[in-house]
């Protein structure tokens, strides 16, 4: 990567491309079909309006809202310019960033008729972290966090500027009205002083964002969305500090929440599709009808064809969706309804009203902690029926049948909750508890012991309904790690330093789509974290150095260099594609002056070094695993919070950190892959302890680079070769129960690395990795028959397990060197 001088050479901003329906958001990266008549590029006048006078304004509207270019980067887009416009960062970029990093992406092509500066907003993407109510501990969060942040973005997208002030204004004040205010008495002092100072702060921004609301007020839309990002930050510190939003003794591991969101937003996003999909059926039905009156008729065989390519992009749209996952389908309603209520489910860590009457009320009266689960129940509920009102609606939480159910279901497993102790959890059948809880929920029963003065009974709950706005759902919605496509969005701190880095999706397999998008042996959000974690907190021309570093290391790890050829041609030829356009990032003149081309840059530089990185050799490999099958989100929310908060490492907690590293590794996966009959290289020696080796290697410095804290915590590296090391474990098999026991070999179970057959190979030269030149150590067979000490001069040899060792006479007087001569890993030993 080389530095430009000035702006000499600076790349110039290529102009918006309007495309219709967030296209490249919602589709694999092979793309969907782009429908030029409906592309704002591309609309007439006469076009416009005979959209008003058919579908009328509203629906008019909704659609020109859902037309901007989203920030989605695949290499075929990224190489035909230097600075795409889907990779800018739009909003942020150039404001003022608060610690929750959010940024605004408005949609300059749809505007107010009466001020051209109140514009849409097409899509609101939230990250960075709220300061946490605690210190040294890691907290979870009883309404799952990725819940409130959408939550907000429900607030804002779809609506002009002026709707969206107002919105999110009255969706503040919600909050600062929560039931879970009750609490508040409950509180350490510290955290009560954060909360009320939060509420300050909150006040200040909704007093700011409140002059907006009349879009006279509106002089220019980027101050709009500054103090529009600034009240994001507030509301949700706010939030976070709300009393039992987060307990201190939760489970940090969360109950799979990411995944839970993803499937939950596939599910808005083909919700939203199929309204559109019945708006214009419904329209072109009316303009059929204006057929019959010959004035008409040619402005009608307009609507109508325009109708009918709207009806036509929705439907390729739920395709794709369904494509994406399978379970997002809405022609199997039985079995979408049943998963859709288990991911929302997921989103209520039902630990933490136990947990919070444990450690903080300190009571054991079993009407008290009901009512402690009622609040937290109540602040759950009003939350995702604003986050997800499709499915808080299919999933029918808005009728007592199925809350009933719910409730049966969380309280059941609390029980299992170890975080809790026993005479602070309630029954599941208990029948009392139960209709207490259902009870004060519902509004029919007064508060006891909560609340002091304010013990009137909450507002039912069953009466509150969700809305659901078929515009209100963004391109970041789309974006999964099935689809093929990747999104990155850098984000500076006021500091003007990377403040995180927001990376959503998957880039494009390198398999078959019949073979689908395979099992990384390393888990792809491990990838995804040492990239954030790398970027984080330096300058941009600092990170953009420490992603070269990435790449390069990547560039010469054995798992490419050594296993390049032994690929299929296909992965073959995506591979040399991948590294081309990395080296060619690298090699790019940048002007660190012009921060958008900066910005710009280092999202495309994500994408290259992700795809690189997806396609090299022993990274995926052809599986019938499902990404995220491994509980891979639990282990890296309990990764991600050590991270955070550092807390005192026990010995239970070390266990639980070397076993979330572990459990983002698929030794299966490395298992699998074998040479490919279309290989172009030649046989290799010794591949099956060299690809477990390359693995091993791989998952090291991917965790190590994504969460360091964790990982020298978790003295992971000893970890993985005391699971080299151990013993190998011999099960006396009778011969009746040996059938039973085939049966139970033939699934899909782990391979362990005690039963690998080069263990004590790759054990050796894993310990191997660790020496320095200079290192001290002993050989089995001494140089020259006389010298068995010496220093290690070189890098370890991972393609035939060898290492140089420079042999010296030492006396009182002088050092001479006597030679030098390459020696077998398992004939060296390290001196301490």
């Amino acid at each position: 990567m080389k530095e430009q001088a000035g702006n000499r050479n600076a790349p110039e901003k290529r102009p918006q491309v309007k495309q219709t329906n967030e296209t490249s958001s919602m589709q694999p990266a092979s793309g969907l079909p782009m429908i030029q008549a409906m592309a704002a590029s591309n609309l007439s006048q006469a076009q416009l309006l005979s959209w008003q006078q058919t579908l009328g304004n509203s629906q008019t509207q909704q659609l020109m809202q859902r037309m901007p270019s989203p920030q989605v980067v695949t290499r075929d887009r990224a190489e035909k310019s230097s600075l795409p416009r889907s990779t800018l960062s739009t909003g942020s970029s150039r404001g003022v960033v608060q610690r929750v990093l959010s940024e605004i992406r408005p949609n300059e092509d749809f505007k107010s008729d009466e001020n051209p500066n109140n514009i849409a907003i097409s899509d609101v993407l939230i990250a960075g972290r709220t300061p946490s109510p605690f210190t040294a501990t890691m907290g979870a969060h009883s309404t799952a966090w990725v819940a409130h942040l959408d939550a907000v973005r429900r607030q804002l997208i779809g609506y002009l500027l002026d709707e969206a002030c107002k919105y999110i204004i009255n969706f503040a004040k919600a909050q600062q009205a929560s039931p879970l205010l009750r609490l508040s008495a409950h509180l350490e002092e510290a955290h009560k002083k954060k909360l009320d100072d939060a509420n300050i702060g909150l006040n200040t921004a909704v007093s700011n964002v409140e002059p907006f609301c009349d879009e006279k007020n509106i002089i220019d839309s980027f101050s709009v969305i500054v103090q529009l990002q600034k009240l994001i930050s507030a509301l949700l510190t706010f939030v976070n500090y709300l009393p039992m939003a987060t307990v201190a003794g939760g489970n940090p591991g969360g109950n799979g929440e990411g995944s839970a969101r993803e499937l939950l937003n596939l599910y808005e996003s083909a919700s939203s599709a199929n309204e559109f999909i019945e708006g214009a059926e419904e329209e072109k039905k009316n303009a059929e009808s204006m057929m019959e009156t010959e004035d008409n008729a040619e402005l009608a065989e307009e609507s109508i064809q325009e109708h009918e390519r709207t009806i036509q992009y929705y439907e390729k749209v739920l395709a794709d969706i369904k494509k994406d996952n399978k379970a997002v389908d809405l022609k199997k309603k039985p079995q979408l309804k049943t998963k859709v209520q288990n991911q929302l489910r997921k989103l209520f860590a039902a630990e933490t009203p136990g947990v919070f009457a444990q450690s903080r009320v300190n009571s054991q009266n079993p009407v008290l902690i009901c009512e402690v689960w009622a609040l937290g129940l109540q602040h759950f509920l009003d939350t995702i029926r604003v986050a997800y009102p499709y499915s808080y609606e299919f999933a029918e939480w808005n009728q007592e049948k199925q809350l009933t159910e719910e409730l049966r279901l969380l309280l059941i497993r609390q029980n299992d909750a170890e975080e809790v102790e026993q005479n602070f959890k309630l029954s599941g059948s208990n029948d009392e508890a139960y209709q207490i809880i259902y009870d004060l929920l519902r509004g029919k029963r007064a508060f006891q012991n909560l609340g002091g003065t304010n013990n009137v009974p909450i507002e039912d709950v069953l009466a509150k309904q969700a809305e659901p706005v078929a515009v209100a759902i963004g391109p970041s919605d789309f974006i999964s790690e099935n689809s093929g496509t990747l999104m990155s969005t850098v984000f500076l701190d006021e500091s003007g330093k990377i403040g995180d880095v927001l990376i959503k999706g998957r880039t494009k397999s390198p398999f078959s789509s019949t073979e689908g998008m395979g099992a990384h042996s390393t888990a792809w959000t491990a990838h995804i974290d040492a990239v954030r974690t790398t970027m984080t907190g330096k300058t941009p021309k600092a990170a953009a150095r420490a992603l070269e570093s990435l790449a390069l290391e990547a560039f010469a790890s054995s798992a490419y260099t050594v296993l390049k050829d032994q690929v299929d041609g296909k992965q073959a030829h995506m591979l040399g594609e991948a590294e081309g356009w990395l080296r060619k990032l690298l090699d790019q003149e940048i002007d660190f002056s012009n921060l958008q081309s900066v910005i710009a840059h280092l999202q495309q530089l994500i994408y290259a070094y992700l795809d690189f990185v997806n396609v090299t050799p022993l990274s995926t490999v052809v599986t019938g695993g499902v990404p995220g099958g491994r509980n891979e989100g639990r282990h890296r929310k309990l990764l991600l919070s050590f991270e955070d908060n550092q807390p005192i490492v026990s010995t239970k907690l070390k266990k639980q950190l070397q076993e979330a590293l572990y459990g983002l590794f698929d030794p299966n996966a490395i298992d699998r892959f074998s040479p490919d009959s279309d290989k172009k290289g030649g046989d290799i020696d010794n591949l099956e302890a060299k690809k477990w080796l390359y693995g091993l290697n791989t998952l090291l410095h991917t965790l190590k680079a994504a969460y360091p804290k964790a990982y020298k915590a978790a003295n992971f590296d000893e970890y993985i070769l005391n699971q080299l090391d151990a013993p190998v474990e011999v099960d006396m098999v009778t011969e009746l129960d040996r059938k039973e026991q085939e049966k139970e070999d033939k699934k899909d179970q782990d391979v362990l690395l005690s039963d690998l057959q080069d263990r004590e190979t790759i054990s050796q030269v894993l310990r191997a990795r660790s020496w320095n030149i200079g290192q001290k150590v002993q050989v089995s067979v001494p140089f020259k028959g006389l010298y068995d000490t010496g220093y290690i001069n070189g890098r370890l040899n991972e393609q035939d397990f060898t290492v140089k060792v420079q042999f010296i006479k030492e006396s009182p007087q002088y050092m001479q060197m006597v030679g030098m001569d390459v020696y077998q890993i398992d004939q060296v030993r390290a001196i301490v």
